[in-house]
């Protein structure tokens, strides 16, 4: 017979529950890993449905259309890099996108509460950010009818084919690869904004 920890919730604590048998605490660490992991995806999950029905009564209606002219749209741009977040704007108004119509977030959870303030027609995001992830937002976006029709443009230097094929089954419009030009962020734009 196998002899295993055993945890145990109570409130706010847990309580470990260690065998006398147990004499490596190899087997100990990798439990708590684990627990913890379970316990973290799960606060994660409902952490999402949360930010997803608080965003559903703000917009629950899709807006009657979306706006296509580059000098009406409204952005966003996330990305958890300042200098990011800089050359992506510098683009944006480089091609005829008003510099009043665009705002940043430094990562998902601020550009959540820009979400719950602005319709924006336009939101170009970084996939790696350490609080939400591009991904992560992206999903929130969709799942909101209010916002699904919103443009959702990834930034990333991750092409790995899973990755891809998972932002398409969620309803991405386009992906610009790091490093990028102004040209390149404008031909990207060009092809997403005449598909709509």
């Amino acid at each position: 017979m196998e002899t295993k920890p055993e945890i145990r919730e109570e409130g706010d604590n847990y309580h470990v529950i260690i065998p006398k048998q147990l004499t490596t605490l190899d087997h100990l660490n990798v439990f708590i890993e684990n627990i913890i992991k379970s316990k973290t995806a799960a606060a994660q999950t409902s952490d999402f449905e949360g930010v997803v029905e608080a965003l559903k009564k703000r917009w629950p209606e899709p807006e009657a259309s979306l706006k296509t002219k580059w000098e009406e749209m409204r952005v966003l741009v996330i990305d958890d890099q300042s200098t990011i977040r800089g050359l992506m704007k510098g683009a944006l108004k480089d091609i005829g996108f008003v510099s009043a119509n665009i705002d940043d977030a430094n990562d998902g959870k601020p550009a959540i509460q820009k979400l719950r303030d602005v319709r924006y027609d336009l939101i170009i995001s970084d996939w790696n950010m350490p609080e939400i992830t591009g991904l992560d937002l992206l999903k929130i976006v969709k799942a909101v009818p209010g916002l699904s029709k919103s443009l959702f443009v990834m930034v990333t230097s991750q092409g790995h084919q899973k990755s891809v094929m998972e932002a398409i089954n969620h309803g991405i419009n386009g992906y610009i690869i790091k490093p990028f030009t102004t040209a390149h962020v404008e031909k990207t734009l060009q092809k997403i904004v005449v598909a709509t």
